[in-house]
């Protein structure tokens, strides 16, 4: 077994919160180095503390050091959770609606909710209510790091406390959702627009609540953002986990409406290595997951390797994410003419709602429609000069592609 799939194992029984049995081959320091770089440590050195000292062959100093930055860590995360979930509940008395995405909606289900740190908190909201959400915001001690563009999906405010927050208002950009994932819109709901309160979800956990996406919107925007980096340059572990542990522990799913879903995108053998992955670190034979089929150790392999070349969530891939889309959606396409002429169409006309979201001026100024759409051409051409510029890693990243069936 390699190093990265000890951590991958590491988290793995960390957070279904089984102890890994370890042994001599285990070097911890080396461990907990290559989780750092993975974006895991916390949830890899929450793992490795369920063992004793004696069992890890650590010293006592040492030992004392790496739980006291754990129990440390632990304590941030939840000053973290307290002050969050209380600025939401103005969002809430407000009559802002809004939807927490991944991190925290998901940190509940593992066994160390506190160990598994997020780097920032994403917040989807109506774009009709960015301003008043920014203000909200901008009062409780956030600071605007980066305000939205107008043709992207969130802004990035930042907290003493918090950290990093994207503000969406969509759950994907103009590329991933009005492109490559306009396949995907007769099958899976990838957006959510206008919506109230009584559209989504309210999680309790003790005396503090939390809104999100309704169970099934959820567990369809977890594996579509698996889909999606997996795309760009690599899945992580803590991804994987996060719609696996959605998909197994929470209520209400329809997981034949779901994997109807799957199979019509041709998802199922993504879908299918990615809960092979976690299998294979489970101490049973087979788990019980609805429409799972095991994959063979090939594939696993390849999954596995992509992972630990793409670092995290594929960001440490070579190439440009944009590039990847490009070469992704040509070669899905390449013998589809009418679907080369409607993705060109999209490209050059986007829904006015799309547009409209994403060029500010025209929702406040409508009559600047017109203004918006040849800005939007001019930055679309622009983007597509660029893109012609991109080496063939990203080409070379589709013949892997093809092996998973994503495309031909």
């Amino acid at each position: 077994m390699t190093d990265f799939e000890r951590i991958i194992q590491l988290f793995i029984n960390g957070a279904m919160g089984i102890k890994t049995n370890v042994d001599a081959s285990f070097e911890i320091d080396a461990l907990l180095s290559l989780a750092q770089e993975h974006n895991m440590y916390y949830s890899v050195l929450s793992a490795i503390l369920m063992c004793n000292d004696e069992e890890l062959g650590l010293s006592a100093e040492k030992s004392a050091k790496l739980r006291e930055d754990l129990k440390n860590t632990r304590l941030r995360t939840y000053v973290r959770m307290m002050h969050l979930y209380d600025i939401l509940k103005q969002f809430e008395n407000e009559n802002i609606p809004y939807a927490l995405l991944k991190g925290n909606t998901v940190a509940v289900l593992y066994s160390d909710p506190c160990s598994r740190i997020s780097g920032d908190v994403d917040l989807l909201i109506n774009p009709k209510d960015e301003k008043r959400a920014s203000e909200l915001l901008l009062k409780n001690g956030f600071i605007q790091q980066k305000i939205r563009m107008d043709d992207d999906k969130h802004g990035i405010l930042v907290h003493p406390v918090i950290g990093m927050l994207e503000l969406h208002i969509s759950l994907y950009n103009e590329n991933t959702g009005e492109v490559w994932f306009n396949d995907a819109k007769d099958h899976f709901d990838v957006e959510i627009e206008n919506f109230s309160f009584e559209d989504i979800e309210k999680v309790q956990i003790d005396d503090m609540y939390f809104y999100t996406l309704e169970i099934n919107k959820r567990i369809e925007y977890l594996f579509l953002h698996n889909v999606k980096h997996f795309i760009l340059g690599g899945s992580s572990i803590r991804a994987v986990m996060d719609f696996f542990l959605t998909y197994i522990n929470c209520p209400g799913i329809d997981y034949s409406l779901f994997y109807e879903k799957v199979k019509r995108m041709k998802f199922e053998t993504v879908f299918n290595v990615m809960i092979t992955s976690v299998e294979k670190f489970l101490d049973m034979d087979k788990i019980d997951v609805p429409y799972y089929k095991k994959c063979g150790k090939e594939l696993v392999k390849l999954f596995f390797e992509d992972m630990e070349n793409g670092k995290w969530l594929g960001y440490g891939a070579d190439g440009k994410t944009d590039g990847s889309w490009q070469v992704f959606e040509e070669t899905k396409k390449k013998n589809k003419k009418k679907s080369k002429i409607n993705t060109f169409l999209r490209y050059v006309f986007p829904p006015v709602k799309r547009l409209k979201n994403n060029y500010k001026y025209s929702m406040r100024h409508p009559v600047l429609l017109p203004i918006a759409w040849f800005h939007r051409l001019i930055r679309v051409c622009l983007g597509k000069t660029k893109l012609e510029k991109v080496g063939n890693s990203n080409r070379t990243r589709v013949e892997l592609l093809k092996t998973f069936g994503l495309t031909k």
